[in-house]
């Protein structure tokens, strides 16, 4: 409870810590918690602009780091967004790349619980509902 109570908090200040400093100067494990902050704090807006920029950050860390599990999780939250808020042009491909950064934040970081929650909602949004239910299950035991 204690955990949970002051995590947010933490990741609040390490935010602000990051966004005082240049995206030039950012390292891809940086770039890459900015990413999911972007992406987090506006997962439920319509508008696809924030979701395009948590993107271009992942991307930007992927550049430096093709391994780093924390940006492949972000495009796999910023595809399920796309498709959640209905902001893609092609629903088949969005899915398809979200489940493939799913896979890849799996395979570096295989304790990593919202890459599974991630896989398995993205799987039942691709009407896929018994592998969906299933990434859900392994989610809720790391």
């Amino acid at each position: 409870a204690v955990v949970g109570a002051i995590a947010p908090q933490i990741e609040g200040v390490r935010d602000i810590q990051e966004r005082r400093e240049s995206i030039g100067n950012l390292n891809a494990f940086a770039l890459a918690h900015r990413a999911w902050a972007t992406e987090w704090s506006q997962t439920m807006i319509h508008d696809r602009g924030s979701r395009d920029e948590a993107a271009r950050l992942a991307r930007m860390a992927l550049e430096i780091e093709p391994d780093c599990a924390l940006a492949w999780r972000t495009l796999a939250i910023v595809h399920w967004g796309h498709t959640y808020h209905n902001t893609t042009d092609s629903t088949a491909e969005t899915l398809a790349e979200g489940l493939d950064a799913c896979s890849r934040a799996i395979s570096l970081d295989g304790s990593d619980h919202h890459a599974w929650r991630m896989k398995g909602l993205l799987h039942f949004m691709a009407e896929q509902p018994e592998t969906g239910l299933s990434e859900l299950r392994l989610a809720g035991h790391l």
